[in-house]
Order: C-alpha cells, then structure tokens, then sequence
C-alpha cells in the first residue's frame, strides 16, 4: 500500500488501484487484503482466469457474509431487547410503584 496526497495504492489480484476519499489508510489496506484474499480464494477454487468473473464472486460471497451476519444481529438484538422487556416485567411485579 503506497499512500500520496489524499490517495492510497492498493493491490488487489496483482493489480494496483488508487483510492481516493476520506478513508483511513490502514483500513483500506484491511479491506483490501481482504477482498485479495477472496479472490485469490475464488480462483483458486474455481480455475477461473477471468478477474471480472472473480471479482463479481467475489462480491457476491462477501454480500452474503454480510447478510448472515446482519440476519444474526438481528436475532441477537431481538433476543436482548425480549429479555429486556422480560427482566422490566419481573421488576415491576417486585418493585412498589
């Protein structure tokens, strides 16, 4: 990663892209790496040469990381605020008003 005036290089599948924007430097490089890291994972597994094949891949496994893991936050959130309304309950029925 190479950083200049308001631009970072970042490699990505052994290409390098500047990035410009009010991004925190090593941030972007663990997004990059990251994003390097699967799809050099796709091609590997899928014998695929084609970058813009992998790169929609790509897109689409990190998507849907993203999506399981809003779908467990989501149950995660529900299951605190249930509990919460339950604990209020118990101590409404303890405590005098």
């Amino acid at each position: 990663m190479q950083r200049g005036k308001g631009v970072t290089r970042v490699e990505i599948c052994d290409r390098v892209y500047a990035v410009t924007g009010a991004i925190d430097g090593d941030y972007l490089e663990r997004l990059s790496v990251y994003v390097d890291g699967k799809m050099r994972e796709i091609q590997e597994s899928s014998q695929t040469v084609d970058t813009v094949k992998v790169a929609v891949m790509a897109a689409l496994n990190i998507a849907d990381e993203l999506f399981q893991q809003r779908d467990r936050t989501e149950r995660v959130e529900a299951a605190i605020a249930d509990k919460s309304i339950r604990c209020s309950e118990m101590l409404d029925a303890v405590l005098p008003e």
